[in-house]
């Protein structure tokens, strides 16, 4: 599947999700994965002509994804590159994944009317 049709898919399924956040949780993805090695170049305009979006939501993504480590630009450098990872940093990524998407997921279970829950449920893959 092409990162576009991955992009079409996801919007499809939660009509609420931005370009930006979209991009940025298949990149992560790929990186995680090893679909997009250590210290591969990211162009900011290949990524937009691949996602079929404009360069704001990928330049968005891609700042997201340095925020959390996933990514570096060298100070004079127009392109992002993938950092290394090791299992270390995965596993401390995952655990506190974990425990904020709980406490998220707490709060919106305990503040949502049943309006809200039904329609969340029809968000969830395979319900």
């Amino acid at each position: 599947m092409t990162y576009s049709e991955m992009l079409q898919d996801r919007l499809a399924k939660n009509p609420f999700y931005k370009y930006t956040d979209v991009v940025t949780e298949i990149l992560r993805d790929d990186i995680i994965s090893f679909r997009i090695r250590p210290e591969t170049r990211l162009s900011v305009n290949a990524l937009a002509e691949a996602f079929a979006v404009s360069r704001t939501p990928v330049l968005e993504a891609l700042s997201k994804l340095e925020a959390i480590g996933f990514v570096y630009k060298e100070a004079h450098a127009k392109s992002y590159y993938v950092s290394s990872l090791d299992i270390s940093d995965l596993m401390c990524l995952y655990r506190a994944r974990a425990a904020i998407e709980g406490e998220a997921a707490y709060r919106c279970a305990i503040y949502a009317d049943d309006r809200t829950l039904r329609k969340l449920e029809t968000l969830l893959p395979g319900y």
